[in-house]
Parts: structure tokens; C-alpha cells; sequence
């Protein structure tokens, strides 16, 4: 039997408290990390259960063998989940096993979630069913030199370890169906031993070769007190993470917060009479084990070095969670980032396992929240998203799974629509456009470059819209969504839903083509400039009388067939031809070129198009970076790697026929290139395309038909 243990609550009173009050609340204050351990011996081979709150390390006999628990996900208006995961490992070939858990009790990071009170829960059982676990014969003590996540004293003595108390069950655990993390080992490119002389100071830079989503581990000998801070970035100024710790003898220093490192500056003060040394300097990689992927490569070098660096920074995104960036690690409330990340996987990296369990994890918010999630524009990114997940799995299981979640979220739309016009008039807001900042001479309500600002005198932001910037993505997202359920609930035989979800969609085109459609223009506007129906709040400037003609509202008009098939073409070549590369971030740029390729102007529009990325890999070629500017962003955000899947999807001329890669078709084309080679993953093996002049080589796998 094994029970949920934590420290005795009558010796550390202060330590028995992770209530979760604010996500961004990353402090000291009862702040702990415990080490659990125990002896067994074991008769042949054991399975290992094991859950922890907030997050464990799992050591066997000395072998760091992993850290959990999976993310429960929440979103940024989560105020509590009803339940957590646990992970297993298999013990083979080990008799006895000395199992040691590292248990921190607080969040270190956004994305993570705490119930309440710390605690711990390991079950072993052997292979004739026997079961033994955490009780009261463990030993536990607090690691008191962590005083906080991003501050040890190894001078601090040591607590003697004593009996753990067993602790109310309240985690209500469930298995989760993730591959264990991969922990590579990442040595910087310029690094040698590191001496301080007595009384002295130094200071070193290191570089990595790459952005990885990394915990830094750096090894000291000394025999005397040295204080060493260190400072972790993307490059040099961009998503920087100061820590430090004292130590006074040898000592291995392993950071618990993982970050995005590919620069990192330390800082050492010997303050002994004997000379220190940093003996090492690694990065503990983190990433999902990445399966069967595929490459690409072209003649022309510029493209080449985009794809590569777009497939890099989805790898350091891939957690247990997709991640915006390892730098910010928000929970899963960022759809957009997760839609595109898992095009990118379908054709790259043909391992849906993530995908499917961020598409359950942001059910059971939707679940929970009644449908609400805190950016309003990606919580109707949720049934399109599922919607690629079936088309490149055939998979109904996951459809069925969510039905409830997609219930709840057009039933709280629907308490959006306007009688009056058809249009989402009484959203709380029309969060999100995408990561831009207006700036127009003539309005004094649009001058600033803060991506997070509004109001008169800072900017209207696109990130949360006015009304008049915000309207139309909102109501062409809600019509795609509601089509893209139209065609779940069809799969899944719930006819009924299937339809009224088809005649909502028309009823919100024709409402978007009356009133939002400016037929002497011929261009859609960004939402209508009459006041507001709701509070205006944080996240929902007061409207603005302008009017704007939004070019991110017309790309979707077009990509999502609003737009009258007659006019398609015109309005993305107007948008096209008058885009300067900072109206629309990377992010947006997906939607973009989808369009492009959608309409057939991929080859006047498409690769030149993709090569505006240049500017991004020549700033840094390690990760991508999150916007065309550095205004409150990073290097390491996976949600601009549309050119990885859009490449291949237009080179291969690829069509999915029927989900699950059963009948596809395929028409290649080389565009301007001189010659291409790729690979699309696919659940039966890679397909493989080479291009060369008008030569063709075409390898498809068994059990896909091309038609």
C-alpha cells in the first residue's frame, strides 16, 4: 500500500501550504524542496508510480531517471483543477533499488499548478503483484540550502532526516499517456576550467551553439566560501534569468528552473584564502523525444537556414505541455501557438501523442470554465484544431472525448451574438489578434510601441483589440470554428449538432458580409466603430470611432471562404502588395501564407515571402524569434515555424483525402527552386519527394493510396 506523504507538519508548519494564489506568484515565502528516500529490494522487475506537488526528480541508486509530474494544463483564469497525473517507470535488472525523490512545493514556472498542500506518492509493484510504496518508513528531511528556486546557500547545515506524516489524497491522479522528457547533455562551445584566485573575482561568457530548453548544472571545487551568480539567455539582452549560490566545499549545482539558454554569464567571487575552480559548465536538455522526423533542404541556402531554425525551436517547445516558448512557459492557454506547432509535427515529426493530450487537457478547461478561456479569439481555435488532429489521425476517440467541451463553448457564444446585426457584439473581449502594437500619426489613440499597452496615449495593442480592430477576426474564427465542428460532430454520427453548428456558421458569414464588408473598398474593415455593448475593462479598450481596414481580418475573410470566392484573389494580392513585414508578426504570418497557397499564388507570392524570415535568422540563428522587433519578446517562440510545414505542403502539392493519410494526393512542384528534397511523416513511414529540374522521385509507403 503507498499513501501520500509530506514533512511533519508540527516540525515545518510553514512548509505544508502551496495554495495556488496567483499564477504569477514565484517567490520565497514557503517556498521548500524535500528529498524522500527509501530502500527495497525487489524480486525481479518493478513498475514505478510515482505523482508529486508540485514536481519531483526521481533518482534510482544515485541514476537520474526523471522528473514530473505532466502538466495538468490550466489557463490563465483557472482557479482550480480537479485533477493531477502521474507518471511510470519500468525498474529492470535493479535488486535493490535506493530510490530518491526531490520534491519542490511550489511552482517555478507559470505553466505549472498546485493543489493546496505539498506531497509525494510512489507505489512499487513487482512482477507478482505485490505492492509497496510511501508510508511512514521513508525518510524525509527539507534541502535547507534551497532557499528558493532561484537561490541556494550550500553553507547552510544540513536538517537529519526524520519520519514523513501521510497527508489527505486530494490530487485525484489519472495516468498520463506521454513518453518520459529526454534529458541530453549540452557542453557550451568556448568553455574551459574556470580558476579564481584567493579573494579575487571573475567573470566568463559562455555560448551555446543553439537556444535550448535547458536546466544549467555547474560544478565547483573549493575549500572556502565562493559566491557564484549566473545569468542564462537567449542571446545577450533577451529573456535573461539571474541566479546564485554560495557553496564552501566541492559541489554540483543543478538548477530547477528550467529556462531557454544559449548564452549564459557568470559571475564568481572567491571569498576564501584558497583558489576555486568551476570544474563544469552543462546544459541538462529537455525536450519530448522526437520520432520518425523527416528533413527538407532546397537550393536556395537562405530558405534552408528558416526551416531549420523553425524545426529547432519546436523541439525546445515540446515539454510535457507544448510551450509558447521555454522562456515564458505559459500554461495552455495560448491555442494559436499549439494549433500551428501541431502542423508542424504532423509533417515533420509524425508523433501525435503531445497534440492529442494538450487537445484533452484544454477539453477539461473548456469543461471546467463553461467554456470560457482568457484569450477569447484561441478558445474558437480549439474545434479547428481538433479538427487537424482527426484529419491527420482518423482518430473519433478524441472526438468523442471532446464533444462536452465543444458544447459548452458555442453554447456561451452563443450568449455573444447580437440580435440586432448577427455579430459577436457581447464577447468580454476580442483578445487575441495577433502580437502587434498599432502606431498611426493621425491617432492619438495609436502612437505607442508596447505590445501589452492601450488607451489614449499608448497604443491600441492587437494582442487585446478594441472593437474596431477586434470584431471581424473574432466572428471569421467563430465562422471556421463553427464549420470545423460542423464536420466533427458529422464523424462522430451527432447529426443533429453537426447542423445546427452549419447554419450558425451562415448566419455569422452573411452577418460578416453585411456588415463588415466595405464593397467600395472591397476590403474587410476590423470591426465596427459604434460603442461598446459590454464593460470595457484590462483587456477590452474603449472603441475608437476609426475606422480600420484590418489586413490580419482579411487574410482569414479569405483563407476561411468568407470572402466571395470572386474576390479572393484581389484582396490577398492587395494585402500582399501593401504589407509591410511589420503589420503582421510571424505568428500571423501561418494564416498569411496558408492563404497564399489556398488561392494559388504561392508561386508569384509564397517563397519570397517565407524569405522575409531572413531578417529573423540574421538577428539569431539559434531560435526563432517571437516578433520582427524585440518588444516584449523572445527567441524561442515555435508559433512563427510556419515555414516548416507550409514548404513542404506546397513543394509536395500534398492533400489529405481521407483523415488518417488513407488516400492522399499529390502534385510536387519546385516553385523558383532548382531542387528540393523532403520528407513528410506519416503513421506508415515517411513519404520522400526529390525535385530536380524535371526530374521526379516519389516514394510513398504501404498503406497510403495516392489518388
Amino acid at each position: 500500500m503507498a499513501y501520500w506523504i509530506w514533512l511533519d507538519p508540527e516540525k515545518y508548519p510553514h512548509l505544508c501550504d502551496n495554495s495556488r494564489s496567483d499564477i504569477f506568484s514565484l517567490n520565497s515565502e514557503g517556498f521548500c524542496m524535500a528529498e524522500f528516500v527509501r530502500e527495497y529490494s525487489l524480486k525481479g522487475d518493478a513498475t514505478l508510480k510515482i505523482c508529486a506537488d508540485a514536481r519531483y526528480e526521481l533518482f534510482i541508486n544515485g541514476k537520474f531517471l526523471g522528473r514530473g509530474p505532466a502538466s495538468v494544463g490550466a489557463d490563465f483564469l483557472t482557479e482550480k483543477m480537479n485533477y493531477c497525473y502521474y507518471d511510470e517507470y519500468e525498474i529492470k535488472d535493479t535488486p535493490l533499488a535506493k530510490i530518491r525523490v526531490v520534491v519542490t512545493s511550489q511552482a517555478t514556472a507559470i505553466n505549472e499548478f498546485t493543489f493546496g498542500h505539498p506531497g509525494v506518492f510512489v507505489e512499487l509493484t513487482d512482477t507478482n503483484g505485490a505492492v509497496q510504496g510511501t508510508d511512514e518508513s521513508w525518510l524525509c528531511r527539507p534541502l535547507t540550502e534551497r532557499k528558493y528556486a532561484m537561490y541556494t546557500d550550500y553553507t547552510e547545515m544540513e536538517d537529519a532526516y526524520s519520519v514523513p506524516c501521510r497527508i489527505p489524497d486530494i490530487h485525484n491522479v489519472k495516468k498520463s499517456p506521454l513518453m518520459h522528457l529526454c534529458e541530453d547533455t549540452v557542453h557550451p562551445t568556448n568553455f574551459d576550467k574556470i580558476t579564481v584566485k584567493c579573494n579575487e573575482k571573475t567573470e566568463t561568457v559562455l555560448f551555446f551553439d543553439k537556444i535550448y530548453s535547458a536546466f544549467p548544472e555547474i560544478s565547483v571545487k573549493c575549500d572556502g566560501k565562493i559566491r557564484v551568480y549566473f545569468e542564462t539567455s537567449e542571446i545577450d539582452g533577451v529573456g535573461r534569468i539571474g541566479e546564485e549560490f554560495i557553496a564552501s566545499r566541492d559541489t554540483v549545482h543543478r538548477c530547477q528552473r528550467m529556462r531557454s539558454v544559449g548564452y549564459m554569464r557568470i559571475s564568481v567571487e572567491n571569498m576564501s584564502d584558497k583558489d576555486a575552480h568551476i570544474d563544469g559548465v552543462v546544459l541538462r536538455y529537455s525536450h519530448y523525444p522526437v520520432l520518425n522526423e523527416t528533413g527538407f533542404i532546397c537550393s536556395d541556402p537562405v530558405i534552408n537556414k528558416v526551416y531549420d531554425v523553425c524545426m529547432h525551436t519546436l523541439k525546445i517547445c515540446r515539454q510535457n505541455t507544448h510551450l509558447d516558448s521555454p522562456t515564458h512557459q505559459e500554461p495552455i492557454a495560448c491555442t494559436g501557438d499549439y494549433f500551428i506547432q501541431a502542423l508542424m509535427e504532423y509533417y515533420n515529426i509524425y508523433d501525435p501523442t503531445l497534440t492529442a493530450f494538450d487537445i484533452y487537457r484544454t477539453s477539461q478547461i473548456l469543461e471546467i470554465q463553461k467554456g470560457r478561456m482568457f484569450h477569447t479569439s484561441y478558445s474558437l481555435m480549439f474545434p479547428m484544431w481538433l479538427y487537424d488532429y482527426y484529419m491527420h489521425t482518423g482518430d473519433t476517440s478524441l472526438v468523442c472525448e471532446s464533444k462536452k467541451a465543444m458544447e459548452c463553448l458555442f453554447s456561451l457564444f452563443d450568449t455573444y451574438v447580437a440580435e440586432d446585426n448577427g455579430l459577436l457584439e457581447y464577447a468580454p473581449d476580442y483578445m487575441f489578434v495577433d502580437w502587434i502594437a498599432m502606431k498611426d500619426a493621425e491617432d492619438p489613440y495609436a502612437d505607442s510601441r508596447d505590445i501589452m499597452s492601450h488607451g489614449k496615449g499608448e497604443g491600441y495593442s492587437l494582442h487585446h483589440p478594441p472593437k474596431s480592430l477586434g470584431q471581424s477576426v473574432l466572428c471569421i474564427l467563430y465562422y471556421r470554428s463553427l464549420i470545423c465542428a460542423s464536420h466533427l460532430y458529422g464523424v462522430i454520427g451527432e447529426e443533429k449538432s453537426a447542423l445546427e453548428c452549419c447554419e450558425k456558421a451562415e448566419k455569422i458569414k452573411k452577418a460578416i458580409n453585411i456588415h463588415l464588408y466595405d464593397k467600395e473598398e472591397e476590403m474587410y474593415i476590423g470591426g465596427l466603430n459604434t460603442p461598446d455593448r459590454v464593460k470595457n475593462g484590462p483587456w477590452l479598450p474603449k472603441n475608437t470611432s476609426r475606422v480600420f481596414y484590418l489586413k490580419q481580418a482579411n487574410i482569414l475573410a479569405v483563407l476561411y471562404g468568407v470572402a466571395p470566392e470572386e474576390s479572393r484573389v484581389k484582396i490577398l494580392e492587395r494585402v500582399v502588395e501593401n504589407l509591410r513585414k511589420e503589420e503582421i508578426q510571424p505568428y500571423f504570418y501561418h494564416f498569411l501564407l496558408e492563404a497564399v497557397y489556398k488561392e494559388g499564388l504561392f508561386n508569384k507570392y509564397g517563397l519570397e515571402l517565407i524569405k522575409k524570415y531572413k531578417s529573423l535568422t540574421d538577428k539569431c540563428d539559434k531560435g526563432l524569434c517571437e516578433a520582427w522587433e524585440f518588444v516584449n519578446g523572445d527567441c524561442s517562440h515555435a508559433w512563427g515555424g510556419s515555414p516548416a510545414y507550409i514548404l513542404k505542403k506546397a513543394i509536395s502539392g500534398f492533400e489529405m483525402v481521407e483523415p488518417g493519410y488513407k488516400k492522399i494526393r499529390l502534385s510536387p512542384q519546385l516553385y523558383s527552386l532548382d531542387y528540393a528534397s523532403l520528407g513528410i511523416s506519416t503513421p506508415y513511414g515517411p513519404i520522400s519527394i526529390e525535385l530536380k529540374g524535371q526530374e521526379r522521385k516519389i516514394s510513398v509507403p504501404e498503406g497510403i493510396e495516392v489518388i
